[in-house]
């Protein structure tokens, strides 16, 4: 239960902090200018610009070191 937990929070810190935070600031701009001509800098924009699609693949990450 405890180590649930404590992935839930983990997951949740590194989504806020790629998603929202000015430290990812530089990247999710590179990209949304490189996501103008490339479909795969696009994709990626948009999986940092949502914190939800975000979150199911940190949570994939996550699960797979802790379990």
């Amino acid at each position: 239960m405890l180590k649930a937990f404590i992935a839930l929070v983990l997951v949740e810190a590194i989504t806020e902090i790629l998603v929202k935070s000015n430290i990812f600031l530089p990247l999710r701009s590179f990209l949304f200018e490189k996501g103008q001509q490339s479909k795969a800098f696009e994709w990626l924009h948009d999986l940092l610009d949502c914190g939800f699609c975000t979150s199911v693949w940190i949570g994939w990450f996550i699960a797979l070191l802790f379990f």
